[in-house]
């Protein structure tokens, strides 16, 4: 693949250290609001990351798994009158996605309307942010880069997606050292985020020769590099799942999601099961599926794809899935996994989600 910087719509650092780069992107005498969780708010990455904003003193605020709508109105309410004019999340996807949200409801130009009135209402909004930068913690939902916020509006039991180019923020910084730490389990669910991200772009009817050069470079690094993180914890290694989930990020960029992610929603909605498992755990019978009726898009690497099946393999889906929910109570589900803009993406028309299922 070419260099990164052929691809990428957003200033990126990327590698051991990149962290140290966030002293220079401070805007002088800044309001800044930092958006994190309250678990990273007690690592040593959060300490760090405040030590690069030097004699800034920043607005905290946490977010919790699954950005709820009503969280995030909430706190663009309190934040309205602190003038902020600078934004940085430090945290994995939820909490990306909140501060892509915040940044766009905190401009100016967005003061009169609520997400409420965007998501739930339809209102338009106006497609300006405040300066944005994501400082990825977790290496799976490439949402340091993608235009899509997803939020989860828990009163109608309805996932929404925030879905703009202005998103994109003006930097990302990739730096292992603050994934590391990160438990197995965590690293696991991230990594399956990336595989998704990855295979959702090569049965794709949105997919172009960008998206699939992407995404095979994606699952190269992952099946490469994944099982040394999980057997040696390497801040190399780490840093190539980053670069992975990175990359994957860019292909669902182009193209979007696919059948998986549509069958995902409700899973996560209603028993909880963490997006990168729960958009993953069907790629197997997907695969052979497409397999079957030859159906992979123009490009794909079917070699890859068995190694990625071989690597799929190796984590136990099934067992990890059997700890959220029973078969019977997804299949519950199926009635509501038809999510318009994502199951419309899948390369074939006609399809069993009952065989998909198992």
């Amino acid at each position: 693949m070419n260099s990164l910087k052929d691809f990428c719509p957003c200033a990126v650092y990327q590698g051991i250290g990149a962290l140290s780069n966030l002293s220079d992107l401070i805007f002088p005498k800044s309001t800044i609001l930092l958006v994190t969780s309250k678990g990273m708010s007690k690592r040593e990455i959060f300490s760090k990351t405040l030590d690069y904003l030097s004699s800034e003193t920043p607005i905290i605020r946490t977010i919790s798994s699954n950005p709820d709508l009503d969280r995030i109105d909430q706190l663009r309410n309190e934040l309205h009158s602190k003038k902020i004019n600078q934004i940085i999340s430090l945290g994995g996807g939820s909490v990306m996605d909140a501060a892509k949200v915040l940044s766009v409801m905190l401009h100016e130009n967005n003061v009169q309307i609520t997400l409420d009135d965007v998501l739930r209402k339809g209102i338009d909004f106006s497609a300006e942010r405040l300066p944005l930068i994501n400082i990825p913690t977790t290496s799976g939902t490439g949402a340091e880069v993608t235009p899509f916020a997803t939020v989860w509006d828990f009163k109608n039991s309805k996932k929404k997606s925030f879905a703009s180019s202005v998103l994109i923020p003006d930097t990302a910084i990739l730096d292992p050292i603050a994934t590391y730490g990160s438990s197995e389990i965590l690293t696991i669910n991230s990594a399956l985020d990336t595989c998704s991200h990855a295979m959702e772009s090569l049965w794709n009817k949105n997919a172009t020769d960008r998206s699939v050069l992407l995404a095979s470079e994606a699952l190269r690094i992952l099946i490469r590099e994944l099982p040394k993180v999980l057997q040696t914890d390497s801040l190399e290694s780490r840093s190539q799942l980053q670069l992975a989930s990175f990359i994957a990020g860019l292909a669902i960029s182009i193209n979007r999601t696919a059948i998986a992610h549509s069958i995902s929603y409700p899973i996560t909605l209603h028993y909880g099961m963490p997006h990168g498992l729960a958009c993953s755990f069907t790629l197997p019978n997907i695969a052979r599926l497409i397999s079957a009726q030859n159906a992979w898009v123009k490009g794909t690497d079917l070699e890859l794809i068995q190694n990625v099946l071989k690597l799929l393999e190796t984590l136990n889906l099934e067992k990890l899935v059997t700890s959220y929910c029973t078969k019977k109570q997804i299949l519950s589900l199926i009635p509501e996994m038809n999510t318009k803009g994502r199951a419309d993406n899948f390369v074939l028309d006609n399809f069993s989600l009952e065989l998909i299922l198992g």
